[in-house]
C-alpha cells in the first residue's frame, strides 16, 4: 500500500503541472487578434498541401508546422483553432521537460523544472502564437530526452525516438540544427564515453540526413534569402544577456519589473552556472547531467550569436532549446542553494512572472494590435463599390483573413517590397500584389485607407499625405492605434 501511495503521488505531481500548463496556454487563447506573422501562417496554411510546400519553399521555413495548422483550420476558422497546434505543443514541451529533467536529476528537479516551464511567460506567449516555435521547443526537448536515454542505455528504441524527433524538428525550423549542435557538442566533450556509442550516433545522424533529403533542394535558397535580406541587425554583446531574461520572464514587463527581472535572471543564471562549473559533483552521472544542461543552454545561444556577427539571425524565439536549458539549470540550481536563497528567488520570480502574465493577458500596451476589431469595423461600414487600401502589410494580411469579403489592395512604394526583403517576399507569398495608387482607386466610389504605423512609418505617412491632398476626407476612426480613413475620390 505504501508503494502504491508513493506511485500515485509521483503521478499526481506531473499531472497537476500539465493541467496548470494546459490552463495557462488555452485560457484566452482567442482573446487577442492575429497579427502579421500569424496572419501569414493562417493564409498559407489554408491552402492545399502541395501549395503549402510551394509557398514554404519560396519562404524561409520548412512546411511541417503549416501541415498541422492546415489540419486545425479544417476543424474551425478562428483564433483558437489557429493557435491550437501551438498550445498543444506547448503542453507537450512541459511533459518533455519533466521527462528530460527526471532523466538528468531525478523527480524533485523534474517537478520544479516542469512547474517553472508551466508558468513561464515566454513559453506561454508562443503557445498562443500561430507560429512554429513551441513545436520546435517540444521536438527539440524530446530529441534531447531520447538522445540522453540512448546515450546512457544504448537501446535501439531510444535512438529511433531521437531520430524521429530530430527529423521532425528539422522539418519545423531551419535553425533546429542548433539543438543538434548542442547534443553533438555534449558528445564530443564526453569523448571517452563517445568511443562506445559513436557507431549509433553516426547511424542516427545518417538517418536524419536521409529523411531530410527531400527538403535539401530548397534549403540553399532559403539560407540565401535569410543571409541577403533578413531584417535582424547584428546583435550587441548585451543581447544574449537580455535573451536570458526573456527566457525566464517574457517581454510584457513595465520598466520597474524589467529591471528586477534583469537582476534576478542574470544573478540566478550566473550563480547556478558557477555552481555547476566549480562545485565538485558526487558522481560521474551527476557531472554528466550538469554538462548536458550547460551545453543545451549555452551552445545554441553562443553559436547563434557567433553566426550573427557575420550574418545577423539572432532572435530569442529561434533559441527555444536554450530556454529549456535555462529552465533546467535554474530548477537544478535551486536545489543546490540554501533555503533562504531559494525562497528569495521563488518569491521575487513569482511576483515578476505574475506581472508579466497579467500584462500579457490583460494590458493593451503589451497586447497584439486589435486587427480583428479594426477589420470588423471596416466590414460593418463597407459598401459595394468601396475599396480598402492598406499602407502596410501589417494590416493587409490580418484584414484579408478577418474580412475576406472586402476588396483589399496594397500600394506600391513600400521599401520592403521594392527591395525584395524577407518581409516583402513573405507578403507576396501570402498573396500581396502591390498596385500603383491610380490602379488601386480606379472606378471606386469610396476609398477606405487603413494605416497601421508598424514599419516604414515615413513611407506610410507620405501615402496618407497624398490621400489628403487628392481626395476629400469624409471621416476617420482610431481602433486601438489602427487608423481608418474614409475618402471620396476626385
Amino acid at each position: 500500500m505504501i508503494k502504491k501511495s508513493k506511485a500515485r503521488q509521483r503521478w499526481f505531481t506531473p499531472t497537476a503541472i500539465v493541467a496548470l500548463a494546459a490552463g495557462l496556454r488555452l485560457w484566452r487563447a482567442g482573446a487577442q487578434s492575429l497579427w502579421l506573422d500569424e496572419a501569414f501562417s493562417v493564409l498559407l496554411a489554408q491552402r492545399s498541401l502541395p501549395d503549402i510546400v510551394a509557398g514554404t519553399a519560396q519562404d524561409t521555413m520548412p512546411p511541417l508546422y503549416y501541415f498541422l495548422l492546415h489540419a486545425s483550420l479544417t476543424v474551425g476558422r478562428s483564433e483558437i483553432f489557429a493557435r491550437l497546434p501551438s498550445a498543444m505543443w506547448g503542453i507537450v514541451t512541459v511533459l518533455a521537460v519533466f521527462g528530460l529533467a527526471h532523466e538528468l536529476f531525478g523527480h524533485r528537479v523534474a517537478a520544479l523544472a516542469a512547474c517553472l516551464l508551466a508558468v513561464n511567460p515566454f513559453h506561454i506567449f508562443y503557445a498562443q502564437e500561430a507560429r512554429m516555435y513551441t513545436q520546435l521547443a517540444a521536438l527539440s526537448t524530446l530529441a534531447a530526452w531520447f538522445f540522453l536515454r540512448g546515450w546512457r542505455r544504448q537501446q535501439a528504441r531510444d535512438w529511433i525516438g531521437f531520430a524521429v524527433a530530430a527529423t521532425l524538428m528539422m522539418y519545423t525550423h531551419n535553425l533546429a540544427i542548433l539543438g543538434l549542435l548542442a547534443l553533438d557538442a555534449f558528445a564530443l566533450l564526453r569523448w571517452r564515453r563517445l568511443r562506445t556509442v559513436w557507431r549509433a550516433l553516426i547511424l542516427v545522424h545518417l538517418a536524419v540526413g536521409i529523411a531530410f533529403l527531400p527538403w535539401l533542394a530548397f534549403l540553399p535558397g532559403q539560407v540565401a534569402r535569410v543571409s541577403n535580406s533578413f531584417w535582424v541587425t547584428r546583435p550587441s554583446l548585451l543581447e544574449p544577456l537580455l535573451v536570458l531574461v526573456q527566457f525566464l520572464f517574457g517581454h510584457a514587463l513595465p520598466m520597474w519589473a524589467a529591471i528586477a527581472a534583469l537582476v534576478v535572471a542574470l544573478y540566478a543564471v550566473a550563480l547556478f552556472t558557477y555552481i555547476a562549473v566549480r562545485r565538485r559533483m558526487p558522481t560521474a552521472e551527476a557531472r554528466e547531467a550538469v554538462l548536458f544542461t550547460l551545453t543545451l543552454l549555452y551552445v545554441p545561444l553562443l553559436a547563434s550569436f557567433a553566426i550573427s556577427s557575420v550574418r545577423p539571425m539572432f532572435l530569442a524565439r529561434t533559441l527555444v532549446v536554450s530556454s529549456v536549458g535555462v529552465v533546467l539549470l535554474v530548477a537544478w540550481g535551486l536545489t543546490r542553494v540554501p533555503r533562504a536563497v531559494r525562497l528569495a528567488f521563488l518569491i521575487t520570480g513569482a511576483a515578476i512572472t505574475i506581472t508579466s502574465l497579467g500584462n500579457y493577458y490583460f494590458n493593451p500596451v503589451f497586447s497584439k494590435p486589435p486587427m480583428r476589431e479594426a477589420a470588423h469595423y471596416l466590414a460593418e461600414y463597407y459598401q459595394a463599390g468601396d475599396v480598402a487600401i492598406h499602407t502596410s502589410d501589417g494590416s493587409y494580411l490580418p484584414f484579408a483573413w478577418y474580412a475576406p469579403q472586402i476588396e483589399h489592395r496594397f500600394l506600391t512604394g513600400d521599401p520592403d517590397y521594392e527591395e525584395e526583403t524577407t518581409r516583402g517576399r513573405t507578403g507576396r507569398i501570402a498573396g500581396i500584389e502591390p498596385l500603383p495608387l491610380e490602379a488601386a482607386v480606379a472606378g471606386q466610389e469610396r476609398l477606405w485607407l487603413v494605416v497601421a504605423l508598424d514599419h516604414n512609418i515615413e513611407h506610410q505617412l507620405a501615402l496618407k499625405s497624398r490621400f489628403d491632398a487628392r481626395y476629400l476626407l469624409l471621416g476617420s476612426t482610431d481602433v486601438g492605434g489602427i487608423l481608418i480613413y474614409l475618402y471620396a475620390p476626385e
